[in-house]
């Protein structure tokens, strides 16, 4: 065969390598559909009614956010499929007395292969390994911070919904003193400017009710879209209950945080880095071999490429993966006191809300339940102050609301402590 045909059969193999992936299409459409199948595809059980605790299982199943974060490691994984594969070769066709009185006189047709033996393929395997556990790490990251927002967001809804009754509540027992109030009235024993106020109060409390109602309602919304669910379906949550336990949560704090873990991970992105850098100084030669023509005789070719590291050296690039290799380093060690000074501050949280809500259970809210019990039996006596009867029913709704939200507060810091903590017992050594 002659060296044109070597190489016109070289060449449409190339081309046919070349042809380049269909185009993705995007579907808007159909997001509108796909939020509807994964309320169809939650369990009857979860559909009738949704935990917290079942809720950051489904997190990263049904939020698309999360679904997008762990994603991210797929370019990693498809380019390590072929980072062992050996390199392309290479086609010379050396055209340097091409042609002479009108025909082709001289033509080359020299085929270089790389030889692959400073472990550059490898090294690069390596690197896309660790790119594609770091894509990991920060998509369980991110789960970890949005299952401490979504925390926060159902027990707040949970107060919004402990607001709202206790203020139907307030409004339904004004009733009983504004019933008594309307007679003092009748009799001129008081005036309509003192049980105009009084009716202002059950206002009031119906007002502030419908605000807390609605402060639920933008809230379950929010859980809703952070599950990756439609306003408007049928997916009912299940209110916490709103009592912890006295004792603190104790351990260690996780050296398999999520945050520490990706900081982990970077760092042996670096290290691989470091090693794809160092692979590249060393020398790969590349052999050759292909057939010529020479005036009207042919010939065999053979050639040996290899490259000579005397000034550059690839050191400029080593250095460079050296220095952010260090400054991984350093993010990991301040992930951790990061984690460490977390623990701390929500610690001081829990205790704080603990220690407020003391002397509210203790001293105020049982204080503010006698006083609207005497004034009650009073008013019913034919006692004229109604007026400190209903200051003490608000006083009273005031002080289990407060109790309500440092609950709520002590809860919420509690529920973070325990994910940044490991079991008691257990003592993680660092990676």
């Amino acid at each position: 065969m002659r060296p044109r045909t070597y190489a016109s059969l070289l060449l449409a193999a190339a081309l046919t390598g070349c042809a380049a992936p269909p185009p993705r299409p995007v579907d808007l459409d159909g997001v509108a559909e796909r939020r509807e199948r994964r309320e169809e595809a939650l369990p009857p059980l979860v559909a009738a009614g949704l935990s917290l605790e079942v809720a950051r299982e489904l997190l990263p199943v049904l939020d698309p956010e999360l679904q997008l974060a762990f994603a991210r490691e797929l370019p990693a994984l498809a380019s390590r499929e072929h980072a062992g594969l050996w390199p392309d070769p290479t086609l010379n066709v050396d055209l340097a007395n091409a042609l002479s009185g009108g025909a082709l006189d001289e033509l080359d047709v020299l085929i270089q292969v790389p030889l692959a033996i400073a472990g550059r393929q490898q090294a690069l395997a390596s690197r896309l390994d660790a790119e594609a556990r770091l894509a990991v790490a920060r998509a369980e990251q991110q789960v970890f911070e949005r299952a401490r927002s979504l925390e926060a967001d159902w027990v707040a809804w949970t107060l919004a919904l402990a607001a709202a009754r206790s203020n139907r509540e307030l409004a339904e027992d004004l009733a009983g003193p504004l019933q008594r109030i309307d007679v003092l009235v009748e009799t001129g024993n008081l005036g309509t400017v003192e049980s105009g106020l009084l009716r202002l109060a059950r206002i009031g409390a119906e007002r502030r009710a419908v605000a807390a109602e609605q402060r639920a309602k933008d809230l379950q919304l929010s859980i809703l879209h952070a599950l990756g669910l439609r306003a408007g379906g049928e997916v009912a949550f299940v209110p916490l209950d709103l009592r912890v336990e006295t004792g603190e949560p104790e351990g260690p704090v996780r050296r398999s945080l999520p945050e520490l873990v990706a900081a982990s991970a970077a760092l042996e992105v670096a290290e691989a880095a470091v090693q794809v850098a160092h692979r590249a100084r060393f020398v790969e030669p590349s052999l050759g071999a292909g057939a010529g023509k020479e005036g009207g005789g042919r010939r065999v070719l053979f050639g040996l490429q290899v490259p000579l590291p005397l000034w550059n050296r690839g050191l400029g690039a080593l250095a460079q993966a050296v220095a952010r290799r260090e400054v991984s380093a350093r993010a990991y060690e301040l992930a951790y006191e990061r984690a460490l000074e977390r623990e701390e501050r929500t610690r001081r949280a829990m205790r704080s809300a603990r220690g407020r809500r003391a002397p509210v259970e203790e001293g105020l809210l049982p204080l503010a339940i006698d006083q609207e019990s005497i004034l009650s039996e009073l008013l019913t006596l034919g006692d004229l102050r109604p007026f400190l009867l209903v200051d003490a029913m608000e006083r009273r709704q005031a002080a289990e609301l407060e109790r309500l939200q440092l609950l709520g507060e002590e809860l919420v810091a509690r529920m973070e402590l325990e994910a940044l903590l490991a079991p008691h017992g257990t003592n993680e050594e660092p990676e």
